[in-house]
């Protein structure tokens, strides 16, 4: 009987949490090689490996949960003659919801490290469009690039601390509805121990209390419907209307600025804006009449390759320009510059500089020893997420990187955009665990709420922020 359930269940869980550590050895095999950690062991590594482990755990004990709470709520409530049993033991079910929240729990504090600790870089490449005499303090580079207004990089910045934390699904709607369906309708009746299926108590001459399984298949299967939905019309907003993510990458072309994503040492993602039009510095009739030549095709696609349409990649850079790019912002990170001004500002503006003229010389293939190439990724590498075809220690990862086209967008993965069945799971789950020890559907959502769209989001995007002005060198004082 329930014993057997049980131990099927256990084997069940034993095999998939083989294959939660098969998966967790790639994540960390490929981690090691795009920050190219040579040693064979160390303490970040062994860390990583354990948060990787604990989400790939948690991700498959979830669908434990899930199985085990819809067949009981199905199954049980749906049966004619009564021939199937709620579990009288209700604590190794207990045990495993406990493992999930706390797996589930590690994760999503990694993915809020993770996500806001990347290096990024707004790359400019507005010309300035008169001549502009160096001053003793300044060089002739120097002079040119402050000639050129900053506020279309303020601009971006703004907007991608904005992109930060926007879902595919409104995260509050799930939260409503499944009090509306398990309060207002009377879903919540269909969690009570005695097998009758009902939604109405008043035709029922006897309600007996809940069962914190079938709670906790309610609650999944509710917010699981919910978000199907939710993600259908997403897919078609985005199909035929409107698309956040493609907006942006259409407003770095607009503004003639690149997006540098570096979430590891050596791997991350770039973002072509380079404007056809040679400028975006321009007045209102400038701009309707390059975007009107683009509509005609009169002028050049917005791709990186010569007739390419190819604006994003997955990238792997050469080590030596990592070294560069790290030479001259580490300094400034330890000093924690900001903003404000003095020999800090001056010394932020000349770096900002600097980096901007290293990066807009390895896209253009101007750099004696630093170059790239371009690669369409093998399904190998699509499928286990990690360049394979390079050596960490060879010569040529030193000097030579690789620019993968993606299919989309793949700078989401730093975004909640692109994480969205992590942060779906880690809000049932929470929910859950909440509505297991409560017995309130109200109270279980609105604790959710306050703690994912109060404390973790705003948390969240204010790390952005911050870490958005300390990498991509901007003074904090215009990020709204």
């Amino acid at each position: 009987g329930i014993n057997a359930e049980y131990g099927r269940l256990g084997i069940a869980i034993g095999v998939t949490s083989f294959l939660g550590l098969a998966w967790a050895v790639i994540k960390t095999v490929s981690y090691r090689r795009r920050n190219n950690i040579i040693e064979d062991c160390s303490c970040t590594t062994l860390s990583c490996f354990v948060l990787y482990l604990a989400g790939c755990l948690g991700m498959l004990f979830f669908w434990a949960i899930t199985g085990v709470s819809w067949f009981y709520l199905v199954i049980y409530k749906g049966q004619r003659a009564v021939s199937v049993f709620l579990p009288t033991d209700d604590s190794p079910f207990t045990a495993l919801l406990i493992s999930t929240f706390v797996l589930l729990l590690l994760y999503r504090l990694f993915f809020l490290l993770t996500s806001t600790s990347y290096d990024i870089f707004f790359v400019d490449w507005e010309k300035p469009k008169g001549k502009f005499i160096p001053s003793s303090t300044t060089t002739k580079e120097e002079a040119a690039l402050t000639s050129v207004s900053i506020w279309r990089t303020y601009f971006l910045a703004n907007e991608w601390n904005e992109l930060h934390t926007v879902r595919k699904i409104n995260p509050t709607l799930q939260y409503v509805a499944l009090i509306f369906f398990t309060e207002y309708v009377g879903f919540k009746y269909l969690a009570t121990r005695q097998p009758d299926a009902f939604v109405d108590p008043t035709d029922q001459p006897y309600v007996s209390e809940s069962s914190p399984i079938l709670r906790v298949g309610l609650t999944t299967s509710i917010l699981f419907i919910i978000w199907v939905i939710q993600r259908i019309w997403n897919f078609l907003y985005e199909r035929f209307i409107s698309d956040q993510v493609q907006q942006y990458v259409d407003l770095c072309s607009i503004s003639n600025i690149s997006v540098f994503i570096l979430s590891d040492q050596v791997y991350g993602y770039y973002i072509h804006g380079r404007a056809v039009h040679g400028h975006a510095d321009s007045d209102m009739r400038e701009m309707t009449n390059s975007l009107k030549r683009e509509e005609d095709n009169l002028c050049s696609k917005r791709g990186l390759g010569p007739d390419s349409d190819q604006q994003t990649f997955d990238m792997v850079v050469p080590v030596l320009l990592r070294s560069n790019y790290n030479r001259v912002t580490l300094p400034l990170r330890a000093r924690d510059v900001r903003g404000g001004g003095g020999s800090d500002a001056d010394k932020q503006i000349t770096a900002y500089h600097h980096i901007n003229k290293l990066f807009t010389s390895y896209i253009d293939h101007s750099l004696d020893e630093i170059d790239y190439t371009i690669s369409e990724k093998m399904f190998m590498e699509h499928f286990l997420d990690m360049e394979i075809r390079d050596s960490p220690t060879g010569k040529a990862r030193l000097v030579t990187g690789t620019l993968y086209p993606d299919d989309g967008q793949s700078f989401e993965s730093v975004l909640y955009y692109g994480n969205e069945w992590l942060l779906f799971t880690w809000d049932v789950i929470l929910l859950a665990t909440i509505d297991y020890w409560s017995g309130s559907f109200v109270l279980s959502a609105v604790v959710t709420w306050l703690v994912n769209e109060v404390v973790l989001s705003k948390f969240s995007s204010w790390r952005c922020q911050r870490n958005v002005a300390t990498k991509a060198l901007i003074d904090d004082r215009f990020l709204l």
